[in-house]
């Protein structure tokens, strides 16, 4: 089984974004439930194994009579659920009330002999949801570990390679247990962890809460694989359950409730990761880091040329980060979710003007008021409405208590003033030639707003945000 894997000062000075933990509480595990666990780093999570339910895969287009068939033998198995919960079709069954361990495990495997049933597994609770453990884990190996050691260490414990994420300075493995019957992921997963030749295994879990959100199959396959993506490549690590639904849930409620642009929020989720302190505090070199950029973004690596070229120049990763995320082959890599899920007009460009200004995304209070404003002044000047009321937001953003917090230098403001107005950092040149006019007195940030709504790039930014075919 292979698994797919948002006119007032107020309007800008509301809460960020949080990432909110919104799986429910923890179930304590019982006292034979010791046997239920997994590593998330080096912490030793205990499982809970749920006497309520189990989870099963049936084989594709099997039919309903026939499952309910598969149910209806088993003495300890209640009603089937009718629904699928995610992208893999997996169903969660109810089990009759007052089973021991013992039971349930005995169940599971009455389901496994069943014909029609693909897979089954027992249903755990960790530090969340509920889960349901896959026949798939990830492990890192320690450096100078070979690809024929690891597959010796494959052979010894029934494991095969499903995909080799490999780089220059990394190489993970998708691995996949041959026999699931007799060996759980889960299981498998701890075992490589313990084993000194291994960094670290994570195990792949099947969870049902796919449809909670309201996520197509496809485009949660999508943004799944892209938060695992961010994870591996950019912090070397798997992220938590926690961490990985609550980005999900991010990217879900930026995209289609608050109605940004797929591709904004990624850009501005891959800038997160890569200035975040957990990357800053594993010191990587600037060959790493531009490494990491070709494959957390572009998923690939460099050529020796384009390495050399980067390694050659001089900048700050925040704006190596900004030229990967506004690069047509960045662009190209979701096209059609792009096309399908555009966006607001007004709502990504306000979002770009608080990431430029406040470095975040916008809160829905927030994002929501400075849209209206900019709609309105479309509708009473056009382009030119919306530039009044850009000046406007620059000026009450600048004031604000948020924006005063961070004790921004003048060098910061000239470059907030690039990314809020033009989506982009500065030159050399330009970096040097606005702080030094503003230090000299010759401008000011108030007239610097207007040279930078007034410009010709802005206006260009402008017609392309609420040209031809705007509608407010």
């Amino acid at each position: 089984m292979k698994s797919s894997r948002a006119r007032a000062t107020l309007c800008m000075i509301l809460s960020s974004c949080i990432i909110l933990a919104w799986l429910p509480a923890p179930a304590q595990p019982a006292d034979d439930d010791a046997e239920f666990f997994y590593y998330y780093g080096d912490e030793k999570v205990p499982l809970a194994l749920s006497r309520e339910r189990l989870g099963v895969l049936f084989e594709p287009g099997l039919c309903l009579t026939r499952k309910e068939e598969i149910v209806a033998s088993d003495p300890v198995l209640d009603a089937l659920e009718p629904l699928s919960l995610n992208l893999w079709g997996l169903e969660m069954i109810p089990l009759v009330p007052g089973l021991s361990k013992e039971d349930v495990l005995a169940a599971e495997a009455r389901l496994w002999a069943c014909w029609g049933v693909e897979y089954a597994s027992i249903v755990v609770r960790g530090k969340g949801d509920e889960l349901v453990p896959s026949d798939e884990f990830t492990a890192r190996f320690q450096a100078g570990v070979t690809e024929e050691e690891v597959r010796a260490m494959n052979a010894l414990h029934g494991v095969e390679i499903s995909r080799k994420r490999d780089s220059s300075f990394r190489t993970l493995y998708d691995l996949r247990v041959l026999d699931p019957r007799t060996t759980r992921g889960l299981e498998m997963a701890n075992r490589y962890h313990e084993d000194p030749r291994v960094t670290w295994a994570a195990p792949e879990w099947l969870t049902p809460t796919v449809r909670a959100l309201g996520l197509s199959d496809d485009l949660y396959a999508f943004l799944d694989s892209e938060v695992l993506t961010l994870y591996l490549t950019i912090l070397d690590r798997r992220p938590s359950l926690a961490e990985a639904g609550g980005w999900v849930e991010v990217y879900w409620d930026q995209v289609a409730d608050l109605r940004v642009a797929l591709r904004v929020i990624m850009a501005e989720t891959a800038r997160t990761f890569f200035l975040s302190d957990e990357y800053g505090a594993r010191s990587l070199t600037n060959e790493q880091f531009i490494t990491d950029c070709y494959q957390a973004l572009l998923e690939r690596d460099p050529t020796h040329k384009e390495l050399f070229a980067w390694l050659a120049g001089a900048w700050e990763r925040a704006e190596v980060v900004a030229a990967f995320v506004e690069s047509e082959e960045f662009a190209q890599r979701v096209p059609a979710w792009d096309i399908a899920l555009p966006g607001d007009a007004a709502r990504n460009f306000v979002t770009t003007m608080y990431v430029g200004f406040l470095d975040r995304l916008a809160d829905r209070a927030g994002l929501e008021c400075a849209a209206l404003l900019l709609d309105q002044g479309y509708r009473q000047g056009g382009i030119e409405g919306v530039r009044a009321q850009a000046k406007q937001t620059a000026r009450e953003v600048i004031a604000s208590e948020e924006f005063l917090s961070k004790q921004p230098t003048t060098a910061d403001r000239v470059v907030g003033f690039y990314r809020a107005f033009l989506g982009r950092f500065p030159n050399d040149a330009e970096k040097a030639w606005w702080p030094g006019e503003l230090d000299a007195g010759r401008e000011t940030t108030d007239s610097l707003i207007d040279r930078f709504a007034d410009s010709e790039e802005f206006t260009a930014r402008l017609t392309r945000f609420f040209g031809t075919g705007y509608r407010c």
